[in-house]
């Protein structure tokens, strides 16, 4: 009984510490994935105009969307963004017809495409969570070859 007693108690702990192995790894996933959404934030600005640009152009649906950016960045460089990604399209021959929206929404980076009722949400926020499910694996294995 003794045996079977340590056995348990020795297998249970490895059970334990895999546990806690298993959730320090995903904390520091998720500590890549920050930094990775921090980076994209810190872009110089020609660069995040071009990000957004390409964001835009990329998720268009009809290329007839208003573009939604957060207070911050439709007051820097909205006009960029629309003109930027409007010559993208054109150069893709898709419609090019995008606009600036009034509406602004507190996103912290990227865009929203509206349409009518039609939203597509290209929020960091969003698309780093995205990401973050299809990639974590790799990452992973980046992180803890």
């Amino acid at each position: 009984q003794a045996k079977e007693r340590v056995r348990r108690a020795v297998s249970s702990l490895e059970l334990e510490a895999r546990k806690n192995l298993l959730a320090k790894k995903q904390e520091l996933i998720t500590v890549a994935f920050d930094a990775a959404f921090d980076n994209i934030m810190k872009l110089p600005e020609d660069r995040y105009v071009a990000f957004l640009c390409r964001l835009a152009c990329e998720a268009s649906l009809t290329g007839n969307e208003e573009v939604v950016l957060s207070p911050a960045d439709r007051s820097r460089f909205g006009k960029q963004v629309v003109i930027g990604a409007n010559s993208l399209l054109g150069q893709a021959k898709k419609s090019a017809a995008l606009t600036l929206s009034q509406e602004m929404r507190p996103i912290n980076g990227g865009l929203v495409l509206k349409s009518g009722d039609t939203e597509v949400n290209c929020t960091l926020d969003t698309i780093v969570r995205l990401i973050k499910n299809d990639l974590a694996f790799d990452v992973a294995k980046v992180l803890f070859q």
